[in-house]
């Protein structure tokens, strides 16, 4: 089976990740001095970081940490974004299980302080790490906690990504008419909530189902 599919549910806004530029990181060193708050340096920090991490991980790391006990000792309400910058650095360095660590702190973070609707982001980006490592079980649990978070506290958008969330890790274990289902709950909420661009994704999704199901009428109708 063909196994392509529409993951993609929150644009998480994530520090780029790219070479190191010594002009950006002096810069940024030069912030830092200039600022007044734990809050501010400790996002200075993570940007550091972001920018060294591919030339000197040792260095990186070092800024994580220090950002890490800057945040721990403020009153942030937004703490839970520090940790998903660190997972997301990790991840993309190829770090899955220091990833998985952050992406848990950002969650816990998240209860602590009733940003229910991020929770439910980051359930659904430790669900899609486990996912790709084929870890279906745990994945699971993390697809399950979006959707349930998303009925609990009326986040119509969580409850999309969690049927789409079901559906990608049916397919992936060729369960077809289980995938088609959760695909179809899916579809039925974001045009609920006429959110244009997840709609594309599922229709995508179905019509792939459709396809290897081989009722190429149905796979037609929602690839035309």
């Amino acid at each position: 089976m063909k196994r392509l599919f529409y993951i993609a549910l929150f644009f998480i806004p994530i520090l780029g990740v790219t070479q190191p530029n010594t002009h950006k990181i002096d810069s940024l060193e030069r912030q830092i001095l200039g600022a007044k708050s734990d809050t501010s340096i400790s996002k200075l920090l993570i940007e550091q970081a972001s920018l060294l991490f591919s030339s000197d991980s040792v260095a990186a790391i070092q800024k994580i940490n220090q950002a890490i006990q800057l945040a721990e000792k403020t009153k942030w309400d937004k703490k839970y974004s520090l940790f998903h910058e660190i997972a997301m650095i990790y991840g993309y360095h190829g770090h899955q299980s220091k990833c998985k660590i952050y992406l848990r702190k950002a969650i816990n973070e998240c209860a602590a302080s009733g940003k229910w609707l991020q929770k439910g982001i980051e359930h659904h980006s430790l669900g899609v790490n486990f996912h790709v490592e084929n870890n279906y079980d745990s994945a699971l649990y993390h697809y399950e906690k979006v959707i349930e978070i998303g009925k609990k506290y009326s986040f119509p958008n969580l409850i999309g990504s969690g049927y789409n969330d079901m559906g990608n890790l049916a397919l992936y274990k060729s369960d077809l008419s289980v995938a088609l289902d959760f695909y179809l709950k899916g579809l039925k909420v974001r045009e609920e909530i006429k959110d244009t661009l997840a709609i594309s994704g599922s229709i995508n999704n179905i019509g792939l189902v459709y396809n290897h199901l081989k009722d190429y009428k149905n796979a037609l109708k929602y690839h035309k």
